[in-house]
């Protein structure tokens, strides 16, 4: 299909030469930067078949971007269920079994020839990477409970951004919060919280938040928002003090008995 300046092509990308002749023939610039985009795509092609494609595009591009969303975390219940769900529709998740975690599908395309990857699942990305204006906005769009499924859904599945050229290395995708992780000893306590809700849940973030949810309240349904910070020596402090603060940006849903 062609319009304008639009190529819409139907090529078996397993197939190098026939790839790159259509790209060719429909005008494409190899030099030029270039994104490719792949949202959930090559974990249906046979690993081997997916890793040569992620090669090739490192080879041919080198003023490129790749952007993957793809699955991980195959061997937790939520991860078995997934992939059954998968299988039955006759679309196996091959990448999982060889690449099951953030920095298997990380080293991957650095084993590839791309020169910078960023790699993080969604909860990652919706609290690193989404301002807290639009979090904001889109918490209040309409009454919201399930946040136990969505971020354990969300704790699945990731976005990878992959660069080749300086030119292209400005437009990973890095979260403003990154834990940094050491064989430092901390010292934890417990602080009273004033919170009052009976059959919480929670989980933790990655990003240095707990995320509390469920549970009922005398009070009624509210919303609570709360905040973690801890302390590091003098040797693994950052320039903001030596405190990390991060606020839940995820409400606390109580719901009336």
């Amino acid at each position: 299909m062609t319009m304008g300046m639009y190529r819409l092509l139907g090529v078996d990308v397993r197939e190098e030469s026939q790839t790159e002749e259509a790209l060719s023939a429909a005008g494409l610039d190899w030099a030029a930067p270039t994104l490719i985009l792949s949202e959930v795509v090559l974990t249906y092609m046979e690993t081997q078949r997916s890793d040569a494609v992620i090669g090739w595009a490192a080879k041919r591009l080198p003023q490129s971007l790749f952007v993957m969303y793809e699955q991980i975390c195959p061997d937790d219940p939520f991860g078995r269920v997934m992939q059954d769900h998968f299988l039955k529709l006759n679309s196996t998740l091959h990448a999982l079994q060889q690449y099951p975690d953030l920095s298997a599908q990380r080293q991957r395309f650095l084993d590839k020839g791309w020169e910078r990857c960023v790699c993080v699942d969604m909860n990652a990305f919706y609290l690193g990477l989404v301002p807290q204006e639009e979090r904001d906005r889109i918490e209040t769009l309409e009454p919201f409970d399930e946040y136990e499924e969505w971020h354990q859904k969300c704790s699945h599945y990731f976005i990878l951004t992959a660069s080749r050229g300086a030119l292209m290395e400005q437009a990973l995708l890095i979260p403003s919060v990154s834990p940094s992780w050491g064989s430092t000893q901390l010292k934890a306590s417990t602080v009273p919280v004033c919170l009052e809700g009976l059959g919480l849940a929670s989980t933790w973030m990655r990003l240095e938040g707990l995320l509390l949810t469920g549970g009922s309240s005398r009070g009624g349904r509210v919303t609570q928002r709360a905040a973690l910070s801890h302390s590091y020596p003098p040797s693994k402090r950052r320039r903001s003090g030596g405190v990390r603060r991060t606020l839940l940006t995820t409400p606390t849903q109580l719901r009336p008995v």
